[in-house]
């Protein structure tokens, strides 16, 4: 090989390493976007006494510093099938997203009732099985 061979060589070398790591950087900027934007996951479910429905809230997105912006809640009934799903905005400007800020209760086996007590409000979702009904009630922060 004479020195113009090498060249070119080393440069299609150097091209095809450099489209490598920008695939690599790109794939991973976007599963970053994906993970703190729309990846969706369960961090809370409760069943009704007699197991017949049930709820799941659904945290979508995820970031490093602060909580993510929503949740879903998802009322599930006893066909596994999934009746209404509510969006809820986190109203929390430094606290971190926890399991503790809610409470669920059953009053019975089709109506529940989810207290979210966040740091700038309280939001209560009453949600009714027989009649697909939900209502959002605002209280002050406790």
């Amino acid at each position: 090989m004479n020195h113009q061979e090498m060249r070119v060589h080393n440069r299609k070398k150097f091209l095809i390493g450099l489209l490598i790591i920008i695939i690599l950087l790109g794939s991973c900027c976007a599963y970053y976007i994906y993970w703190s934007s729309f990846k969706k996951t369960t961090f809370l479910e409760s069943s009704s006494p007699h197991h017949l429905n049930k709820v799941e809230l659904i945290q979508i997105g995820n970031t490093l510093i602060a909580s993510p912006d929503k949740i879903e809640v998802h009322f599930v009934n006893k066909y596994n099938h999934t009746e209404r799903v509510e969006t809820v905005v986190i109203a929390n400007k430094w606290a971190t997203n926890i399991k503790a800020m809610y409470d669920i209760t059953w009053g019975n086996d089709n109506q529940v009732r989810i207290t979210m007590d966040y740091e700038q409000i309280k939001k209560i979702l009453g949600y009714d099985f027989e009649n697909n009904e939900s209502k959002m009630k605002f209280e002050s922060p406790s």
